[in-house]
């Protein structure tokens, strides 16, 4: 057996598996251990001569020094050159998909940002001898953990790419800081955090490499499924300020290849245009409660995008009779000392924040929502009789409930003119709305057969969905939750994993969360 047939087996098995041969898969091509010791001594040295022999051959192939501190430490020095980064995973043996990565490619360069590439393995750990994508050899890979500033940091946690929650176990390490995951899963947690500070997240980034799954054992065909159908072509952008502040969000690859970030669509071909946007759903409102550094900030995004619609969640915050303070003496005193116990006033004040928001779209959605029902709880439970305060127009409202329509809703309207009123829409229980096969009229407190909502549940209820209710930011697959708009509630103790969110859903259907961080938000 000579040298050159065992050069160009090597070669062939190379090409064909896209990883480094190894002794047994030398063994099946017919080389045996003695020739192999003969003409090489051992396999490092095989591999030395293939590479002479072919270097294009080796394009791609995971090395030692990828996965060394030394090569770390030049990912760390060429980090550290740049203000802000797309972060996206690349499945090894998987092809690139092409378009999403000159969209990415036409973003770095418009916006002098960076590409951090996160290896994840599908079948097992990251290891030398896997080819890794040909196009991205020449990109920053990050593996091992990576700061971007002392808040927010890539995790080193190299996950398997077809874990079905790649989050799963992490809280602990984002109690310091924001982590990024590696993950063709798109999904985003928000960890609870002092009230003096920003919550931390954790978020994985959706993958620029296209599902292919082809395991050959059994139960592989089970899990293959799965990471196909949960597989997103995505990423992370992050805008770094200073040491402390950075501001994040995921953006999704559109059925052209391109996408969406605040308004502005990135192209393959290197160019921009404006990205239509169908809806802004902004966070849960709770006017007379709400951040007005925050409110000004979805303001001037949606002075900036242009939405369709706008959609609000909590739209009404029910202070003025709610059950939560209705045995409390000092809170309910506090609340009428600042004028808050007047259903007429809060109502008032809900038809000003319509009026008030009238240009930022031309249709308005007020989301059926549990604080919109406090009003309805609080007149069905006779608690009015007593409260000389509301007790006429709880009257009034009483009569409209028994005449089946939205006391709430017909309040509010009677309190606008005919012009603001117009394109006013008050979503009904269970009936649905959808927006560029979004559905958003699912505010989030009710889940399946009368159990309590929340994201998961949700996600596994919608296509695509939207909702809002618990303050907290979150991502799964193609299930979003926006934050709040307000500001800390007195019945809000403890840590808190609260925060300025909003979501704008794109005509391409795809959808981003947008952060408002002390009222500033993401270029």
């Amino acid at each position: 057996m000579s040298k050159e047939f065992i050069l160009k087996a090597y070669l062939r098995l190379l090409k064909k598996t896209g990883r480094l041969p190894s002794r047994d898969s030398l063994k099946q091509a017919g080389i045996t251990r003695d020739a192999l010791r003969h003409h090489f001594v051992n396999l490092t040295n095989l591999k030395l001569e293939a590479h002479k022999e072919s270097p294009d051959s080796f394009l791609g192939i995971l090395d030692e020094d990828l996965l060394s501190d030394h090569d770390l430490d030049e990912t760390k020095a060429t980090v550290s050159k740049y203000k802000k980064f797309v972060i996206t995973t690349a499945v090894v043996g998987q092809p690139v998909e092409k378009r999403f990565y000159k969209s990415i490619k036409t973003y770095c360069k418009k916006n002098k940002a960076l590409l951090v590439v996160i290896p994840v393995e599908a079948s097992g750990a990251i290891k030398a001898g896997q080819r890794m994508p040909l196009e991205l050899h020449k990109e920053v890979w990050a593996v091992g953990d990576v700061s971007l500033n002392n808040n927010v940091q890539i995790c080193g946690i190299l996950t398997n790419a077809k874990q079905v929650n790649p989050l799963t176990g992490l809280k602990k390490l984002a109690k310091q800081k924001t982590i990024i995951m590696g993950s063709p899963k798109q999904a985003r947690e928000t960890v609870a955090n002092s009230k003096t500070k920003i919550p931390h997240v954790m978020v994985s980034t959706g993958a620029i490499t296209k599902a292919v799954y082809q395991g050959k054992a059994y139960m592989s065909n089970r899990s293959d499924y799965l990471a196909r159908m949960e597989h997103r072509l995505g990423a992370v952008l992050v805008n770094v300020e200073n040491a402390e502040s950075y501001h994040f969000s995921e953006i999704r690859c559109d059925a052209s290849g391109s996408f969406a970030h605040m308004g502005t669509l990135y192209k393959p071909n290197g160019s921009t245009s404006t990205a239509k946007v169908s809806a802004f759903v902004m966070g849960d409102l709770h006017v007379t409660q709400q951040d007005e550094a925050a409110l000004d900030a979805w303001v001037s995004i949606a002075k900036k995008v242009k939405p369709k619609a706008m959609v609000y969640h909590d739209f009404t915050d029910g202070i003025s009779i709610s059950h939560w303070k209705a045995d409390d003496i000092i809170s309910k005193t506090r609340d009428y000392e600042k004028g808050l116990t007047s259903i007429e006033n809060e109502l008032t004040a809900c038809a000003e924040m319509l009026t008030r928001l009238k240009s930022c779209a031309k249709t308005h959605y007020v989301v059926d929502s549990n604080h919109n029902d406090f009003f309805s709880r609080y007149i069905r439970s006779k608690r009015f009789q007593s409260d000389h305060e509301n007790f006429r127009i709880s009257v009034k409202m009483a009569a409209m409930m028994l005449d089946g329509k939205n006391a709430v809703e017909e309040v509010i309207l009677s309190k606008m003119s005919p012009k603001d009123r117009k394109n006013v829409i008050f979503t009904k229980e269970d009936k649905d709305l959808q927006i560029s096969g979004f559905e958003v009229a699912v505010h989030g407190h009710r889940g399946a057969n009368g159990s309590k909502g929340s994201l998961k549940g949700l996600a596994n209820c919608f296509d695509k969905i939207v909702i809002g209710h618990s303050h907290t930011p979150g991502l799964t697959g193609d299930a979003y939750q926006v934050g709040t708009t307000t500001g800390p509630q007195g019945y809000e103790k403890g840590p808190s994993s609260h925060m300025h969110t909003s979501c704008l859903i794109y005509e391409n259907g795809t959808a981003q969360l947008v952060n408002s961080i002390f009222g500033k938000v993401m270029e």
